[in-house]
């Protein structure tokens, strides 16, 4: 596999311990791995939506997310924010999923998402969006 895009809903889940999380770090295990510069603001909302809904568990919550963020394996890429913005309404996705298929589009790379609409969106461009199983669809963020 080519250096993949991978999105915030994917590392949520591997950080948080959220059904898919194995498989989202079989499919990152040891690799640097591409994302837009506003993933860490969205992985951030991610840990402090978990906190505040699972107050019991927000030190471990917060513990993962500065693990993981100490040493992101992470290459922050620019993207074309007009080309962006079209794909966005192309798709009718969120300006910030519509830039991980931006990436995604112009590496020629892989898309890991736990995002069905994502998917959905890199599969109908022909983007490869694997899912954690054969069977199943990716599940919704919202």
């Amino acid at each position: 596999m080519t250096i993949p895009v991978v999105d915030a809903s994917a590392i949520g889940a591997l950080l948080f311990g959220e059904t898919d999380g194995a498989w989202v770090h079989r499919m990152t295990s040891g690799l640097t791995f591409v994302i837009p510069a506003m993933f860490h603001f969205e992985l951030g909302n991610i840990c402090w939506t978990k906190m505040r809904r699972h107050p019991g568990e927000s030190t471990a919550v917060l513990d993962a997310w500065l693990a993981w963020n100490a040493q992101p394996p992470v290459a922050v890429m620019a993207v074309d924010l007009t080309d962006t913005m079209q794909l966005a309404r192309d798709t009718s996705l969120t300006f910030y999923d519509a830039s991980y298929l931006w990436l995604a589009r112009d590496r020629a790379t892989d898309l890991i998402s736990l995002d069905a609409k994502l998917v959905r969106a890199a599969r109908s461009l022909g983007v490869y969006a694997p899912s954690p199983t054969p069977h199943t669809t990716p599940r919704s963020r919202h």
